[in-house]
């Protein structure tokens, strides 16, 4: 074989080598993703927006701190059949490894759920979240974990409060007197009706026809669906009294944890840290984001006069009292740990 063909040789051998190592390597990765453990993930929320991008956030952060060992599918719309009202029970019974829960909604299987729903307990935002982290979401996972076998790693936070939103300018206690304010029901209608005002349990998908046709002259929500509702088109205003303070909670369910590695353990919980992070960090830029759609549309902010969010605390204390005798007595330490019972 002469020379030149033996080169031509060699640098076919080594074309095929080459070829068959990136072959090799395509089989590796490929493999590993077959072989990848997948866990369901049920949420209520659309795909997109503030929540959809913190659990987006949560499973890619999960499959690289994992390496791609550890795939997070997040069902969104109760897309797997598990409604926000059944999250803990889907935990429990093994049906999914991953849930979104929150206050909102699971106080109907969990009453320390409810906590959160409890009228004018903070003074903002920020109050609410550093309490929500530090001194609540500890006690409530608790009792995730011995009654419903899921332990809560992550925290976040919504982009904004629950608050009042009107035709006519809400700033003190006489100003709800009388008034039809949509709710949803629960501890948020009470809380109407200890303020004076006469609640409606209206659903979001009915809202803005409620609205329109003057059945309410206001609301209770936050931004999110204040601007999916187009509360401009039917509201004039942002009344900055923060009834409420809602979190969103992911769990993950116990069984399922127990079986993952020391290395995927590690790479869920940091990853669910990280995504509280996430959260604090990234909640006001959506804030802003939502108010400004209903500052653009016309709405305008009111604020209460000076000492008529203390007046209506007062009015709310019954509720408190009622809840931790009749509902929760387990969350009475915390609420007295906050002041909430003075």
């Amino acid at each position: 074989m002469s020379t030149r063909r033996k080169s031509q040789f060699l640098k076919v051998v080594i074309v095929i080598l080459i070829s068959l190592v990136v072959q090799g390597a395509c089989y590796s990765v490929l493999w590993a993703k077959d072989n990848a453990i997948v866990w369901r993930m049920n949420c209520s929320y659309a795909p997109q927006g503030y929540i959809a991008d913190a659990f987006n956030y949560f499973a890619d952060e999960v499959e690289r701190r994992s390496n791609g060992d550890l795939v997070v599918e997040v069902y969104y719309n109760s897309s797997l059949g598990f409604p926000n009202t059944a999250c803990l029970t889907s935990l429990k019974k093994n049906k999914v490894e991953l849930s979104e829960i929150q206050g909102g909604s699971m106080d109907s299987e969990e009453p320390m759920g409810a906590v959160i729903n409890l009228p004018l307990l903070h003074n903002n935002m920020e109050e609410a979240i550093d309490w929500q982290i530090n001194q609540y979401a500890p006690v409530l996972n608790q009792t995730i974990a011995s009654k419903w076998k899921s332990n809560i790693i992550s925290c976040v936070s919504l982009p904004a409060p629950i608050e009042f939103f009107s035709k006519k300018p809400i700033r003190t206690l006489d100003d709800l007197k009388g008034e039809k304010i949509r709710c949803w029901g629960g501890i948020p209608g009470e809380a109407l009706a200890a303020l004076g005002a006469n609640p409606f349990t209206i659903t979001t998908a009915e809202l803005y026809t409620a609205l329109q046709r003057g059945m309410v002259s206001a609301a209770i929500t936050s931004y999110i669906s204040a601007s999916e509702c187009h509360f401009w088109e039917v509201l004039n205003y942002i009344d900055h009294i923060v009834l409420s303070n809602n979190m969103v909670f992911i769990a993950v369910n116990n069984q399922a944890f127990s079986k993952l590695s020391d290395n995927l353990k590690t790479a869920v919980i940091n990853s669910g840290e990280a995504t509280t992070s996430w959260a604090k960090e990234n909640r006001l830029i959506y804030t802003e984001k939502l108010k400004n759609i209903l500052l653009d549309g016309g709405m305008k902010e009111i604020w209460p006069e000076s000492g008529e969010v203390e007046k209506m605390r007062l009015k709310c204390k019954p509720i408190y009292k009622k809840f931790i005798t009749k509902i929760c007595p387990e969350a009475e330490p915390l609420l007295r740990q906050l002041g909430a019972l003075k």
